[in-house]
C-alpha cells in the first residue's frame, strides 16, 4: 500500500513539473544583447497562408528591470515583401497589465541581422516558407573598406521594380556596433537614396565618386543587370 501511495505521489510531482514546464516554455528564447532579451510567444502565433501574414506576440526585458517586469509588443509580419511592424504595446509587473496601447506604426523593412529577422525566420520555419533573407557569414559580400570602416553588401537579396533596384548594405566600424542600411538605386541615373518602409517616399542624391555610395551603387546594378 506504501509503495502504491508513493508511487502516485511520484506521478503526481512529475505531472506537476511537465505541466508548469509546458506552460513556461511556451516563451521561446531568440536573442539576448548588451541590453534586452527577446522572447517570442509560441501559444499565440496567427498566421493567414494566402497573404503569407503572421502576427505573434513578443516579450523584452530589459537588463537591470525590476524582476517580473517586462514589456509585451504585437507584431505582423508580410512574407511576400519582407516587411513587419508592431500595432500594440503593453508593460506588466508580476503577472498585471500597467500599461497598454495601440500604435499605428507603418510597415518597415525586416533589417538583416535584427531581432525581428530572427523572429521572422523562426515562425517561416513553422510555416514551411523560406526565410527572409539568405542565411549565412557568406552572404555578405564586402565591397570597399577605409581605416574606420568596412562596407558589405547581401547580395543575394537584392530586388528591382523596373525603375529601380534595392540592396540591404551593412556598414561595420573598426570599432563599434555595424547596422544595416536599404537603399534604392536609380536605374537610369546614377542615383540612390534610404528605402526604409514601403510608403517612405526616397530622397535621391547624385552618386559621388569613389565613395562608400559608389561602391554600394555599383554593386547593386552588378547584382541586378547579371542576374
Amino acid at each position: 500500500m506504501g509503495k502504491k501511495i508513493g508511487t502516485l505521489v511520484f506521478l503526481c510531482l512529475m505531472w506537476t513539473v511537465i505541466g508548469f514546464a509546458a506552460e513556461s516554455g511556451r516563451w521561446q528564447w531568440v536573442d539576448s544583447t548588451a541590453h534586452y532579451t527577446y522572447y517570442l510567444d509560441t501559444e499565440t502565433i496567427g498566421y493567414d497562408a494566402a497573404f503569407q501574414h503572421a502576427t505573434y506576440w513578443q516579450k523584452v526585458i530589459g537588463l537591470g528591470a525590476p524582476e517580473g517586469t517586462y514589456n509585451l509588443y504585437h507584431i505582423e509580419i508580410n512574407f511576400v515583401n519582407k516587411t513587419g511592424r508592431s500595432n500594440e504595446y503593453a508593460t506588466v509587473k508580476n503577472g498585471q497589465v500597467v500599461r497598454q496601447h495601440t500604435i499605428n506604426n507603418t510597415y518597415y523593412y525586416i533589417h538583416p541581422n535584427s531581432v525581428k529577422e530572427k523572429e521572422a525566420n523562426i515562425l517561416a520555419s513553422k510555416f514551411g516558407l523560406d526565410s527572409i533573407y539568405p542565411q549565412g557569414e557568406a552572404r555578405w559580400q564586402w565591397v570597399k573598406s577605409t581605416d574606420k570602416m568596412s562596407l558589405y553588401v547581401l547580395r543575394d537579396a537584392v530586388t528591382g521594380d523596373g525603375e529601380y533596384c534595392y540592396i540591404w548594405a551593412k556598414w561595420q566600424p573598426i570599432d563599434g556596433n555595424p547596422w544595416t542600411t536599404r537603399y534604392a538605386c536609380s536605374l537610369t541615373s546614377r542615383e540612390m537614396g534610404y528605402k526604409s518602409s514601403p510608403t517612405y517616399k526616397v530622397r535621391m542624391k547624385q552618386i559621388l565618386p569613389d565613395t562608400m555610395e559608389e561602391a554600394i551603387y555599383n554593386a547593386a546594378l552588378r547584382t541586378y543587370q547579371g542576374r
